[in-house]
């Protein structure tokens, strides 16, 4: 058996060998797209995971702003005397905003400190 790969192509149609050389040429263009296809899968994962932590860290935060305000509305109206708020209801939602943010969020986000403790309390 010949070692001579020229003698090899030699034996081989054209056909056979237009065959092998564009197979050759297109190997590494499909290891390419498919390692190009598991990163970008990755990232797209990564990506919806830091957009559904984003909206459970965000959405008690801004739910708690919203009572907050709501609270200093409902103080002026009673310092007005013109109805009275209720604040018993206004005050378990603000603590039920923070109980969620004490659950929903990463110690990343939000430091459990003092300072949360004591926004709470006030």
């Amino acid at each position: 058996m010949e070692k001579n790969p020229e003698a090899l192509l030699r034996r081989l149609s054209v056909r056979q060998r237009m065959t092998a050389i564009i197979a050759l040429l297109l190997l590494p263009l499909a290891v390419l797209s498919a390692v190009s296809m598991a990163v970008l899968n990755e990232q797209e994962m990564a990506f919806r995971d830091s957009v559904e932590e984003s909206v459970n860290g965000l959405l008690p935060l801004g739910t708690l702003e919203y009572y907050l305000q709501q609270a200093l509305v409902d103080e002026l109206l009673a310092e007005s005397n013109d109805s009275v708020p209720d604040f018993a209801a206004l005050t378990r939602n603000i603590d039920d905003s923070f109980s969620a943010i004490h659950v929903g969020m990463d110690v990343k986000d939000v430091p459990r400190d003092a300072l949360i403790y004591s926004a709470q309390a006030a």
